[in-house]
């Protein structure tokens, strides 16, 4: 071991002490970490009795291979080196059985069964689980599902859903659905579920304080979104088309065409298809005034310096109306 561990290193790593480390990215917190195991090591515990917690697999892996490649490295190293070694680890001078245990750590960690516990938080609570099934309500013998597996399952109840649910036997269910696919696109479908699965606890806890009340249930979720039931249920973007003045978009376009630079006539040109398109959307509608981002075009009223004052008006308030309706359709969707 080289470069001696500072005195708040040393009185972190001692196993006797109850310490919180907080400090910043590669301020040597992993040294500490495996500085601990070691000198509980080389205090006579055995490896499988350790526990060591980390946040991801990297870490976990990490202080596994440092302490191997230093208790390898003691192994094979010379008595004045190995004392010295082993007294910047312990801040003062190795009593002879530390020195001996340090030379069979290697094969001490290799033979212990199971090898030494180092692991992230979700897969000790794997173990734990595994350990104890009954307890934990679980069926014995469970695995853990991988991306893959999670993504058919997910898919499969999906599909499952989508064959029992008919308009005669459950209409509300299959309402609810169909505008659930109707608005969403099936990749964010899949994100939008699993993001609900990841939650199901807390949606669980929603319809029991509710009496497994439906509606109760989405009158809660309406309120904390600011949204009413009569918008979740009602077709938004059908009112938000008959809405739109196509006369006064008529009107318009002629001033947006007198307009300088290349802005005003693009956005007449979109106006003009969308009126002359029977089966444009709403969301079509709503591109012409936002980005993709669902903002509004910094340059709507680029070159129109010299444009009415009603067409300055009538621009920025169909906008704003664009923008407050995607905000909106976003919460429903939500």
């Amino acid at each position: 071991m080289s470069n001696k561990p500072t005195p708040q290193q040393q009185d972190a790593s001692h196993p006797g002490h109850s310490v919180w480390v907080s400090a910043s990215a590669g301020t040597g917190k992993t040294r500490v970490l495996v500085n601990r195991m070691l000198r509980l090591l080389l205090e006579g515990n055995r490896p499988e009795k350790l526990l060591c917690i980390t946040f991801t697999k990297a870490a976990a892996a990490e202080v596994l291979q440092r302490i191997q490649e230093i208790v390898l490295h003691w192994s094979v190293l010379n008595e004045g080196k190995l004392k010295e070694d082993l007294e910047n680890l312990l801040d003062r001078p190795p009593r002879s059985e530390e020195i001996q245990r340090s030379r069979r750590l290697l094969p001490i960690i290799l033979q212990s069964p199971g090898g030494m516990k180092i692991m992230t938080i979700h897969a000790f609570c794997q173990s734990v689980l595994s350990r104890f099934p009954l307890e934990a309500n679980v069926t014995p013998g469970f695995a853990i599902a991988d991306d893959s597996q999670s993504q058919l399952l997910l898919n499969q109840a999906k599909f499952q859903l989508l064959d029992e649910t008919r308009e005669h036997t459950n209409p509300e269910l299959f309402n609810d659905l169909a505008r659930f696919f109707d608005r969403v696109d099936e990749k964010n479908q899949n994100n939008l579920i699993q993001s609900v699965l990841l939650k199901r606890y807390r949606l669980k806890e929603l319809m029991e304080k509710h009496g497994g009340d439906v509606h109760a249930v989405k009158e809660t979720i309406c309120h904390t979104t600011g949204i009413t039931v009569n918008q979740l249920t009602a077709n938004r973007e059908e009112g938000f088309a008959n809405s739109i003045s196509r006369e006064m978009l008529r009107q318009i376009i002629p001033e947006l065409f007198k307009g300088t630079g290349v802005n005003p006539g693009k956005r007449a040109e979109k106006i003009q298809a969308w009126i002359g398109n029977p089966e444009a959307s709403a969301l079509q509608y709503t591109e012409i005034y936002l980005t993709q981002e669902s903002k509004i075009h910094h340059h709507l009223l680029a070159g129109l310096g010299k444009a009415p004052g009603w067409v300055i008006e009538f621009l920025t308030s169909e906008a704003q109306r664009c923008f407050d309706y995607i905000q909106t359709q976003n919460k429903i969707d939500l």
